[in-house]
């Protein structure tokens, strides 16, 4: 057998520390007649978070964790302004604002925490009585009666003003990167009040392949300038009362060029998009000026985009034209690296960094030689995909490279029916399953594409190698987990035998003894472990990144624990690792700490994987 690293997943907690107070502005939107206690009472403090998506209407989200910036960036950027409005409970703007509460500017103080503090001026003090709402937004912007400049508050309606365009550099497009937060019925207290700021754009990836007859010096050549989006709105207004989007007039726009996101393409462009329902806006384009000759690519009607989502398209541009592939559609905040073609990949959950006991202990039942305990520190969070990928996933993986060209079927390694990348037969990606099990995926001889067998969608992908595994987190920027990274995360902080207790428990995994019929099982149909993974024990093996090391270095105390451990050799067809069991295993292979190993092009009916993100 071999072994899958776990599927990426991007983002971290953005808390600031205290948000303290405003700067008072004049022109600002209409106020309350309430007085604020002006430096006699208690002044409102803040943590500022930022979620993938801006909260629903009205409503306020507490708890965030995600990114600001457009190139992916994990982390406020000193001097980043955010508006602040305080109003009554359940008033509206710009009725409600209480005196002295309007528009208050803060900038980031603390990169690290998030911390913002008052652009100058008196904190913002809560009144003498009563709760209140707080309504927040990032870039700050001036306040001016009727305002239709984008990236100012237009007063009379307290709106806020918002152009796609100018998006020449990075720096410029993260000050385009509109946030919205709101916190309501707040009462009086030294408690920071949470605010959980959320982008209210859409961002779109082009990752860009010259194709038949186009140079690839050339596509990867080009400037920003030479790709424009036209066709979709230029600019829009948000409604600071409850979040809300008005589309305005449509026009043109370039993207920002972003760092190459694989090696499998040429260019990576990324742009800020004003989110758009479904058939809403006829012959949007994307067109390419590439060595003085134009080239346009339709985006199809039917694709929406939808605020604080991240849509990803493969595109490749030949003499015959622009071919514009399916989008990968994911939360901002999953994946903020460019990366990723064609199938929407399930939630993922943030593993927190941290020093755990890895391996077993010497009397416990099952347990091998080659669990050695040690202590193991992980210094980064690292966010996994909460299921296995599935067949669906996998088939959907597949067809994206063989629309790419890149895609041959045959003699592979080992194999005379698997898929494989060209020029690379010696590492097989994945088995037909078509006369075998019949619980995978199987390809279609008359065109080419793979699908799963019916009934199997859902089942985690399986006869898919360690360089399957590999490919497929490859190809959306994500990484399979390390060995350490994955039995700390089975454990969720336990140090029993599996993740529920020192008991085989077939509510929480599919093994032999409650295995009927025979084979996988649909992913996340038994109970989660602690952090919300689901079959870590069971189901299928999964595949991770490591080498197989049949001795764990020595870690006997906490003080010396490895910190951040992967095995690597200079063999590179050395075994593989894989972890968690599977559904014709004993209880014992589905332990925490169990260990197995394969060469990387082996495939069978028991391994599959998932995907991991490290920030």
């Amino acid at each position: 057998m071999s072994t899958l690293k776990i599927f990426r997943y991007a983002a971290r907690t953005l808390w600031g520390g205290a948000l303290l107070a405003g700067l008072l502005l004049s022109g600002g939107c209409s106020q309350d007649d309430d007085p604020v206690v002006n430096g006699a009472g208690d002044a409102a403090s803040f943590i500022a978070g930022i979620t993938g998506h801006t909260a629903p209407a009205g409503q306020a989200t507490q708890g965030a964790s995600g990114t600001r910036t457009t190139n992916g960036g994990d982390s406020w950027a000193a001097g980043d302004p955010v508006g602040i409005f305080m109003l009554e409970t359940g008033a509206v703007l710009p009725d409600g604002i209480i005196a002295g509460a309007d528009n208050k500017k803060y900038t980031v103080t603390n990169i690290s925490t998030g911390a913002m503090a008052p652009d100058g001026g008196t904190p913002l003090y809560y009144p003498q009585s009563g709760n209140v709402d707080f309504v927040a937004y990032y870039p700050y912007g001036a306040t001016s009666a009727g305002s239709i400049t984008a990236g100012t508050v237009n007063g009379t309606n307290c709106t806020y003003n918002i152009s796609v365009a100018g998006q020449g550099d990075e720096t410029a497009q993260n000050t385009l990167d509109v946030l919205y937060a709101k916190a309501v019925n707040a009462a009086k207290s030294k408690t920071a009040v949470k605010l959980a700021f959320g982008h209210v754009l859409s961002k779109v990836t082009l990752n860009v392949k010259a194709g038949e007859g186009i140079a690839q010096a050339d596509v990867r050549n080009l400037a920003a300038s030479s790709v424009v989006f036209g066709g979709m709105p230029q600019t829009a207004t948000l409604d600071l009362q409850d979040g809300g989007l008005t589309a305005g007039v449509v026009g043109e726009f370039n993207p920002v060029k972003a760092p190459t996101a694989a090696a499998a393409y040429d260019a990576t462009f990324m742009a800020l998009i004003v989110p758009q329902a479904a058939d809403t806006y006829v012959g949007r384009t994307m067109v390419f000026t590439v060595a003085g000759v134009i080239f346009t690519g339709t985006i199809p009607d039917s694709d929406a985009f939808v605020g604080g989502s991240h849509y990803t398209y493969p595109v490749t541009v030949g003499r015959n034209g622009v071919i514009v592939g399916t989008p990968t559609i994911t939360p901002w905040t999953t994946n903020d690296h460019g990366t990723g073609t064609a199938v929407e990949l399930k939630d993922f959950v943030r593993i927190p960094a941290g020093t755990f006991l890895m391996g077993s202990p010497e009397d416990e039942p099952g347990r091998d030689s080659d669990e050695k305990q040690h202590w193991v520190t992980l210094s980064k969070d690292v966010y996994m995909s909460k299921y296995q990928v599935t067949n669906a996933q996998y088939a959907a993986f597949l067809n994206a490279k063989y629309a790419e060209g890149v895609l041959e079927y045959g003699t592979a390694g080992r194999y005379t029916d698997a898929a494989y990348l060209a020029g690379s037969a010696d590492e097989p990606l994945v088995r037909d399953c078509n006369e075998l099990s019949k619980w995978g995926i199987t390809r279609n001889s008359a065109d080419g594409t793979w699908s799963p067998i019916p009934g199997y969608e859902d089942h985690p992908v399986i006869y898919v190698t360690w360089y399957g595994a590999k490919a497929f987190a490859d190809h959306y920027g994500y990484r399979l987990p390390t060995e350490a990274q994955w039995e700390y995360a089975c454990r969720a902080g336990t140090t029993t035998a599996y993740s529920y207790g020192d008991a085989a428990d077939g509510d929480y995994m599919w093994y032999t003894e409650n295995n009927s019929p025979n084979g996988t099982k649909a992913v996340g149909t038994k109970l989660p472990n602690p952090w919300g993974l689901y079959d870590m024990h069971g189901n299928v093996y999964e595949w991770c990144s490591d080498h197989w090391n049949g001795i764990y270095a020595d870690a006997p105390t906490e003080d010396a624990a490895l910190v951040d451990p992967e095995y690597i050799s200079n063999n590179t067809g050395s075994h593989r690792v894989f972890r968690g069991g599977y559904w014709g295993g004993d209880a014992w292979i589905c332990r925490s700490a169990f260990r197995n190993s394969a060469v990387p092009g082996s495939a069978g009916p028991y391994v599959g994987f998932r995907v991991a993100v490290v920030p």
